[in-house]
């Protein structure tokens, strides 16, 4: 349950946004109001010429971003200034004298076109072009209505793209082997994802957070069909607009949305070795209304086989094991918006997503003093199962101005995650049972969210963007033990182990930016305060957790551009994370009783620096992209593993790091008539981790890589191929490291004759079937080795259909929406609370 006492700041905040938003909204008049004072009045006039307009594909009626817009005089062949259009297709060109002017458009694999006779004067100093329609060079059209293809990685000044929707690898996968893809990222066998060499990222769902993500993250992305993603954002630098947390950085996950007039809809079907989904949606839009609701749902499996080995001072203990892992999730979402007027829009969501997942196997235990053989010790049975509704509710109230990129916002989100997850296991030696155990925990995650964002621009090249935000977050995580009494042949409440845990965290911040935007220069600074209020308890006894602390988190950015040819970004962030329950959840999960794993609820949150430089060279086969980065944290929250005096291996974590990554990042994208598209991506880092709170000073250092390799070809209008590779190297902590592993499919497609849909082939992992994960580990008086094999072998086949029209309607704004990237969550699994 959430309260917020009379006293608490959140209060306070909740009522200064109300009416700051009440008195925005409810007054025209503020448009005119002047930000600044003594900007106007009685200073001499400025006289400031302008032309500004919109260019868009002729094929498909898209916006054509990175587009050179060149400007000359009446009878030059010179031009004399020039802009790049952005992400929407805009442009504008300032500080013009009085006369008549032409614009060229250019852009790589299109028909350059011209605008003329553009006259300013002084009586009219803004011309508005208008939409200028471009199309396909003769080159690009050897075949008949021959599609400008988007290329499937784009890089920006503050963002890599990966547009997910022309990659045909994925079809009838998830959104983890979407991940897989994306450069700069890694994701390992449990589904963690890495940004740069860290799992300290927050994922966003078309900007806002899910309470799909507050629980298990590997488990959530599977639930994700990669058919219904349209991109994947990586931002490696966050801007003091977004929340202070994520210290590697942020993915957003963009799913794909419907702005056609009419009743449109589609359906994508997939069945495979591996997984399966169905996923449909239907919209229909008329005007400035427009609604749509989807769902479906996705299975998959996993097989594997488990070898570990763990060595003390005493005994060595070797498992032997085999894991069959199914799942489901099913998921229902509404959208809704309206545009009340020509300057205020609405829009709603609602999402349900189901999860459940099934964990069975068995490993047979071999056991041995220092010094003799091994020998057969017990076997452990378990079954494993979790079952999560997941439930979020957003409306987003946008105001905009007369001003041009004026804009004021309001959004609230209310998120439920309700899991329960149980396990029951059982040890017998000699076909005897002798011990069974079962346990259940019931975790309820709720939070509310309230923000506000208002964005002016004070002049033509100075912005001040502003906002404030609050999270009130409340979690119950109850867990019951329950031990098996041969005897009375039934389950016995265990009330040592059992309890209940409570935790409740609140967050307020506001934060201030500035940009500066000149030709060729542009400088982005701001300044974020969030100040948060933890509290932890236990039902039974008297142990209590508290905390309160503040943070003033500085973000900048510097670039410089020249037009069509580079493009150079300078930053520094600072950034904090917040353990997320995962991490604090002191239940204790001992499916395996030789091994157990369980949170601290002492975490304190961590913090840290990045800077980064980063060089985009824009070319006419493609792009080139080199960035180079470092990134140190002091109080890092890592992996605590150590074997008890009962001889069992604990996991579990605390603030005992101190770690620095030194890396650089090399992505080459090439396009050639259309027909052929190579991507490669390389990240290389150092890292180094010490410990500063065990008992014995451990440290760890080593070369960390990834390789991304993609490429593409098109036979024809309708046939087309793709194939992808990943590359991991080892992955470093302060007891350990995980080896290298490897990943790679092919696929093929074939469009329908109407390009309404299409159908294709994949192939997962087909000259090696199986996949070795291994992880060694190492602490004061243990050795622990464990080598995981998967069957990655996959094959698969996937279908999807587009049905009603298909004429894209214009004016639809674009949504805001919150997000909350405030939480370090343990992607890979764990119980909940959660």
């Amino acid at each position: 349950m959430i309260s917020v006492s009379s006293s608490n700041p959140v209060q306070l905040l909740m009522r200064s946004l109300v009416s700051l938003c009440l008195v925005l909204l409810s007054h025209p008049g503020f448009v005119h109001a002047q930000f600044m004072p003594g900007m106007g009045g009685g200073a001499t006039k400025i006289y400031d010429g302008k032309i500004s307009g919109t260019i868009i594909d002729s094929l498909n009626n898209k916006p054509v971003e990175f587009a050179s817009v060149a400007l000359y005089e009446k009878g030059s062949e010179k031009p004399i200034d020039g802009v790049i259009t952005d992400e929407k297709g805009n442009f504008r060109i300032k500080n013009l004298k009085k006369g008549t002017y032409r614009i060229g458009i250019t852009f790589i694999g299109y028909v350059q076109k011209f605008v003329d006779s553009l006259v300013v004067t002084e009586k009219k100093p803004s011309v508005e072009v208008g939409t200028v329609r471009i199309g396909p060079s003769a080159t690009m059209l050897k075949e008949a209505n021959v599609e400008a293809e988007k290329q499937l990685i784009e890089t920006r000044i503050d963002k890599l793209v990966y547009n997910a929707d022309k990659d045909i690898t994925s079809k009838g996968g998830n959104a983890t082997d979407i991940l897989r893809k994306v450069p700069m990222l890694s994701v390992d066998l449990d589904g963690n994802v890495s940004l740069q060499g860290t799992q300290n990222v927050r994922i966003l769902i078309n900007n806002k957070p899910s309470s799909l993500m507050s629980a298990n993250i590997a488990d959530a992305l599977k639930m994700i069909p990669a058919d219904e993603i349209e991109k994947v954002e990586v931002i490696t630098s966050p801007s003091a607009k977004y929340d202070a947390e994520g210290t590697g950085g942020i993915i957003n996950i963009i799913t794909k949305k419907k702005n056609i007039e009419g009743l449109s809809g589609s359906i994508n079907a997939g069945a495979g070795t591996r997984s399966s989904n169905l996923f449909g949606n239907l919209n229909y839009r008329s005007g400035r209304f427009g609604t749509g609701i989807s769902g479906g749902g996705f299975g998959w499996i996993g097989i594997g086989d488990v070898s570990t080995t763990r060595v003390t001072q005493y005994s060595t203990l070797k498992q032997e094991g085999d894991n069959r892992n199914t799942g489901f999730g099913p998921s229902l979402q509404w959208t809704g918006d309206v545009d009340l007027t020509s300057k205020l829009s609405l829009s709603t969501s609602l999402r349900v997503n189901n999860f459940q997942n099934r964990s069975k196997g068995t490993t047979d235990n071999f056991f041995a003093f220092t010094g003799d053989a091994l020998r057969p010790s017990f076997t452990n049975t378990y079954n494993y199962f979790t079952n999560g509704l997941s439930t979020d509710a957003s409306v987003d109230v946008r105001r905009t101005f007369k001003k041009p990129d004026q804009e004021l916002s309001f959004a609230g989100q209310w998120t439920r995650n309700n899991r329960r997850t149980e396990y029951e296991s059982s040890l017998d030696t000699l076909d005897l049972d002798y011990y069974k155990e079962s346990s259940l925990n019931h975790g309820i995650t709720d939070e509310l969210t309230f923000q506000t964002d208002y964005t002016h621009p004070v002049t033509k090249a100075f912005t001040i963007e502003t906002g404030a935000k609050a999270i009130l977050r409340d979690v119950d995580s109850d867990y019951d033990y329950r031990i098996f009494r041969f005897a009375s042949d039934a389950y016995e409440y265990d009330p040592v182990r059992s309890n209940v845990y409570n935790n409740e965290q609140d967050i307020v911040a506001g934060y201030l930016q500035t940009s500066l935007n000149l030709k060729k220069f542009g400088i982005k600074a701001g300044l974020r305060y969030e100040h948060t209020t933890f509290k932890g308890y236990f039902d039974k006894g008297d142990t209590r957790f508290s905390n309160e602390y503040e943070n003033f988190v500085p973000s900048t950015t510097i670039s410089y551009a020249k037009q069509g040819k580079y493009s150079l970004k300078l930053s520094y962030t600072q950034r904090i994370q917040r353990p997320g329950l995962n991490f604090l959840n002191p239940f204790i999960n001992a499916t395996d009783p030789t091994n157990v794993t369980y949170g601290n609820p002492d975490l304190d949150a961590e913090k840290s620096h990045a800077f980064e430089l980063g060089l985009n060279l824009f070319k006419k086969f493609g792009s080139v992209n080199l960035s180079a980065y470092h990134r140190f944290t002091d109080n890092a929250i890592e992996s605590i593993r150590f074997v008890d005096t009962n001889d069992v291996y604990i996991t579990t974590y605390g603030n005992i790091g101190k770690n620095r990554s030194t890396g650089m990042s090399l992505g080459l994208n090439v396009m050639w008539q259309m027909k052929i598209f190579l991507s490669s991506n390389f990240n290389l880092f150092y890292y180094q981790v010490e410990s500063t709170g065990l008992s014995q000073n451990l440290n760890n250092d080593g070369v960390n890589w990834n390789v991304n390799l993609f490429g593409s070809y098109k036979f024809s209008k309708r046939w087309g191929v793709m194939a992808f590779g990943n590359f991991n190297g080892p992955r470093y902590s302060v007891q350990g490291k995980s080896t290298s592993f490897w990943y790679y499919n092919l696929s093929a497609r074939r469009e329908f004759k109407n390009e309404k849909g299409g159908i294709g082939i994949g192939l997962d992992n087909f000259a090696s079937w199986y996949m070795h994960f291994r992880n060694n580990y190492s602490g004061e008086g243990f050795s622990y080795d464990n080598d995981t094999k998967v069957l990655f072998l996959g094959a698969r086949i996937s279908l999807d259909y587009r049905f009603g029209k298909m004429e894209y309607g214009g004016g639809q704004k674009k949504k805001k929406g919150i997000k909350n990237d405030d939480v370090k969550d343990d992607g890979g699994g764990g119980m909940m609370g959660r």
